[in-house]
């Protein structure tokens, strides 16, 4: 596994810039992670061969969604912070630093999961024409696993495609989707009605953003 000096810093690096236009707090953090060597040795003797930056942000929310108290959480959503993500990284390095044993046995453990909602960019056009076809009747969504929740909710997301077609509602959670190949991917007029969501979690994962 490798934990050399060159490539963390590089994870976080391509991590930040994964996550700009979509997480500005992640971006802002991953980008100062690449250059503190203290966080960084979080994940230096990770068992897991998931990416670096997963595990840390992962295990952090797992904490702060656990009810710990710290000003880290003002920073959050998820956990009703409001302030601005680029004045994030003192109180994110002080939650490593005094929660770095709990941290270090959850980066330590193979259960961090890491699930988002990017993959509705592939499946809301098949759920709008499965729609369509069924004549716009119902459209009852049953999602079993680690997904469960997010995939359910694809209706309530904005798309963007980088042919410059946009749909869905004027969310803040906004899913950009690149397309390759020749085939046009039909996007909907109107976003199908959901009769009824069902979903259940079956994996022992801890929940990240």
């Amino acid at each position: 596994m490798k934990d050399d000096a060159e490539y963390l810093p590089h994870c976080f690096r391509h991590f930040a810039d994964i996550c700009e236009g979509s997480s500005p707090l992640y971006a802002a953090l991953s980008r100062r992670v690449a250059d503190d060597p203290q966080v960084l040795a979080l994940v230096a003797d990770r068992q897991s061969r998931q990416p670096p930056s997963n595990l840390l942000f992962g295990s952090v929310h797992y904490q702060l969604l656990s009810g710990v108290d710290h000003a880290l959480a003002d920073f959050y959503l998820s956990v009703g912070g409001h302030r601005s993500p680029d004045q994030a990284y003192p109180a994110f390095a002080d939650f490593c630093g005094e929660f770095r044993e709990r941290l270090v046995e959850t980066i330590s453990t193979p259960r961090v999961q890491t699930n988002e909602v990017g993959r509705c960019g592939l499946l809301m056009p098949a759920f709008a024409l499965a729609w369509e076809r069924c004549g716009r009747t119902r459209l009852d969504l049953i999602d079993v696993g680690c997904s469960a929740g997010l995939n359910l909710l694809f209706d309530h997301y904005h798309y963007e495609y980088s042919d410059g077609r946009r749909c869905g509602p004027d969310s803040e959670v906004r899913i950009r989707t690149e397309l390759r190949g020749h085939r046009i991917c039909p996007l909907p007029q109107v976003m199908p009605q959901i009769a009824e969501r069902v979903g259940e979690f079956r994996c022992r994962g801890l929940p990240v953003p």
